[in-house]
């Protein structure tokens, strides 16, 4: 038996992972809305002096990629540049390039696409 796997490519991602219920979100500065039960935890990091590319891995899919700036020595902004595809679950985001000296920060898929 055949069984066709969902195929999403990753939309969003930030440094902060969000905590509770659906509708909880979190701003790249960690600042969270949807509802008073609605957290996040993450750093923009520290000591960032480079911005550089992010790609992904695991999650089932392949080339998704993704650029990040710095400004005051933290992560400021991310924009995917390519969502991939055939992701079945969120892959780990890492710095691919670039992000010299920068500690403390990991980034998060916030939102796949829908098969």
């Amino acid at each position: 038996m055949f069984v066709k796997a969902e195929s999403r490519g990753v939309l969003a991602v930030t440094t902060f992972r969000t905590y509770g219920p659906n509708e909880c979100s979190c701003t790249i500065t960690g600042v969270a809305s949807g509802g008073a039960k609605c957290s996040c935890l993450g750093s923009q990091g520290t000591d960032c002096t480079a911005g550089g590319t992010l790609q992904g891995i695991g999650g089932g899919g392949q080339e998704f990629s993704g650029t990040f700036t710095v400004a005051d020595g933290k992560v400021n902004s991310i924009m995917v540049t390519s969502p991939g595809f055939k992701y079945v679950s969120a892959p780990n985001v890492k710095i691919y390039n670039g992000g010299d000296g920068c500690s403390g920060v990991e980034f998060y898929v916030t939102r796949l696409s829908t098969p």
